[in-house]
């Protein structure tokens, strides 16, 4: 099992560098709830083709890796906030675009 959720957090990781459109859409449900956000999102200064650098807050938990069928294929996993002294936030359900390529990699 921890092979496979690492596969897909990777696979997780490589989608959101690739459409960054969904670490905006976690950043902003983030903010929507008041919490921090939970990816640090950087453009790297020294690279000329937009090399996007993206750090996930150690204070979320992503978890419920799935596969949506459909056109396009998606993956899905959801979001929570989980500060050391509070009960968490559930920052919702979030969809990537996934290639047919992708999926042999999970």
């Amino acid at each position: 099992m921890a092979v496979g959720l690492s596969s897909a957090l990777m696979l997780l990781m490589s989608r959101i560098v690739k459409y960054k459109n969904v670490a905006d859409q976690v950043n902003q449900a983030c903010a929507e709830h008041s919490c921090p956000p939970a990816f640090d999102i950087q453009l790297s200064p020294d690279s000329e083709d937009d090399d996007i650098h993206i750090k996930a807050s150690k204070e979320y938990r992503f978890e419920g890796f799935g596969l949506v069928l459909g056109w396009p294929l998606k993956m899905s996993f959801w979001v929570h906030y989980v500060p050391e002294n509070a009960d968490p936030i559930e920052m919702g359900r979030f969809l990537i675009p996934i290639g047919f390529g992708d999926i042999r990699k999970i």
